[in-house]
């Protein structure tokens, strides 16, 4: 989903400024993903954060809960790992 995704990857470019090459800060990028579809190759690889604007309240209020599920599945490889 890419709602507000220039806006994300502005603040990531504007905060790597000044980082050093190899400072977690440098290599952060942003990717939109819509919950509960297959993911993305930036996803299939490893990673040690994501950060998920407004998802709990939908999550949590059944909205999303299905497909968050889905997507920690496609994370912890059980469902093929993001494949189709």
């Amino acid at each position: 989903m890419e709602v507000n995704m220039g806006t994300v990857r502005s603040n990531v470019a504007r905060n790597a400024t000044g980082a050093e090459e190899h400072d977690a800060t440098s290599l952060a990028q942003a990717v939109g993903y819509s919950w509960g579809t297959p993911l993305p190759p930036e996803l299939r690889i490893a990673f040690d954060i994501v950060l998920c604007g407004d998802l709990l309240y939908h999550v949590w209020s059944g909205r999303l809960q299905n497909e968050f599920l889905t997507t920690l599945q496609y994370l912890n490889g059980g469902a093929g790992a993001g494949a189709a």
